[in-house]
């Protein structure tokens, strides 16, 4: 596969890396930006969640029947790409006659308090989730599901895979740099129409290197959601290689959603002087994850060469193992300069599960289409996209128990910044590092129980 094609289709995953970074900051929007009480916003985002669940695996179901002239992938991305910026502008443009005004820890029985207004700011949230996420699904699960099918060389993918996660590095990058500033010069309305708009042309570049093959036009229709699903989940790897993704996601959602509490609390971060200026608390928090990912882009260079030779799962494994003794180290440290080396040490292990589990899933989705006769990547990715936000839910049981019962102290106005009991310190400690740790053996041992050698049999047939 040429370098341009592959650049090409990976501007997909620069534009899906943006907009969901910037999505992140939705809730704190329309909360303290908009005047959504906490109450309000919690429950829409409840609600979409459960939305959110279902939505994956009926859009893949939707790709996987699709058939016209131009394939039945390549259309949703086309025709989407502008819908999904301008859906992704309207997320952050609330009507001004329905923005609450007052603080958003107001209780609803305070003056100036407008259920009304409440009410209908929290549908005009929930509306543009809806109408934002419908295409965004559509528009992922057809660019996920062409990644199985542009190429079955195991060479090829991991190559691919290589440059598509580096394009999402590189969004990463940019939108944790850029998005303040952008709030900062010309509001979330300003920042939404930039994101939008680059969303939107990233979309329609990777188009130009995408590829379907013909032959997957002449697969019999999916009868339906339902029996797809059933089908799909029949599947004994596909069982394995969800417990495994959940457990790759639970190491990307923990560490972050911990590092404020691990900084503040655990290692205590000081400002640094370094050639005459001095680096305050919030850089240095946001150097401690930004260092990583740049050092992920070499090492997703180094897994497109090891990846082909040891196979996927071998390589997943290995990706797993590799995140433990910088897990520890974070755990363990008391200092910036040992977290910063801990976090550092993950960055092999971070390319690799951003890497890996797209080339298993496309193992298996193969061997399916081999059984099957018919090409149902849409959705194996359905599911798994739902699948995967079982990691929000564990993470947030997670960190209601462990806070709770070591005795987290809520800063409050009383005690704006009150000193947590050792307990409390341990549980973070413990969240920060123990539990990726924990997680990665998991997700390794699911691996290895795998029932189908498929990453070695792929490996063996193309040498």
């Amino acid at each position: 596969m040429a370098i341009g094609r592959r650049l090409a289709y990976s501007m997909g995953s620069f534009a899906n890396t943006l907009c969901e970074q910037a999505r992140n900051r939705i809730v704190f929007f329309y909360n303290v930006e908009a005047g959504l009480p906490a109450a309000f916003t919690s429950v829409v985002w409840g609600i979409f969640g459960i939305w959110n669940a279902i939505n994956d695996p009926l859009m893949g179901q939707v790709t996987d029947r699709t058939r016209t002239r131009w394939g039945r992938r390549v259309p949703f991305i086309l025709l989407g790409a502008i819908p999904l910026g301008l859906s992704f502008l309207l997320l952050w443009t609330p009507p001004e006659s329905i923005r609450l005004k007052q603080s958003a820890t107001a209780d609803p029985g305070d003056d100036g308090f407008s259920m009304g207004t409440a009410l209908l700011l929290s549908l005009y949230l929930f509306a543009a989730l809806f109408i934002f996420d419908a295409i965004y699904t559509l528009v992922i699960m057809a660019y996920n599901s062409l990644y199985t099918e542009m190429t079955t060389s195991a060479r090829e993918r991991a190559k691919l895979g290589a440059w598509r996660e580096g394009m999402g590095v590189l969004a990463l990058i940019l939108a944790i740099s850029l998005m303040p500033e952008l709030i900062k010069q010309i509001g979330y309305t300003g920042m939404g129409a930039v994101f939008g708009a680059a969303t939107a042309v990233a979309y329609l570049i990777s188009v130009l290197g995408c590829q379907e093959d013909p032959d997957h036009m002449n697969h019999p229709v999916e009868p339906g959601v339902i029996s797809s699903m059933k089908t799909a989940l029949a599947n004994i790897p596909f069982r394995f290689h969800l417990g495994a993704n959940i457990c790759k996601e639970m190491i990307f959602t923990v560490p972050v959603a911990m590092l404020p509490y691990y900084c503040k609390y655990a290692i205590r971060i000081d400002p640094i002087p370094i050639f005459g200026a001095t680096l305050d608390a919030k850089v240095l928090e946001g150097l401690l994850l930004g260092i990583p990912f740049l050092l992920v882009i070499p090492s997703l260079l180094l897994w497109s060469v090891i990846t082909p030779r040891l196979g996927s799962r071998i390589s997943w494994m290995a990706s797993f193992l590799s995140f433990i003794p910088g897990t520890i180290l974070m755990m363990l440290a008391t200092d910036y300069p040992v977290a910063l080396l801990g976090t550092c040490l993950i960055a092999p292990g971070l390319a690799g599960l951003m890497m890996h589990p797209h080339m298993l899933i496309s193992e298996i989705i193969d061997h399916d289409a081999h059984q099957a006769g018919k090409r149902r990547a849409g959705v194996f990715y359905g599911i798994n996209g739902a699948a995967v936000k079982l990691a929000v839910t564990f993470h947030s049981i997670l960190f209601g128990v462990i806070m709770t019962t070591t005795g987290f102290i809520t800063p409050s106005t009383a005690l704006p910044d009150p000193a947590q009991p050792d307990a409390s310190v341990l549980g973070i400690r413990f969240l920060m590092g123990g539990v990726p740790a924990i997680v990665s053996i998991i997700g390794a041992l699911l691996l290895m129980l795998l029932p189908l050698p498929l990453s070695a049999d792929a490996s063996k047939q193309e040498g």
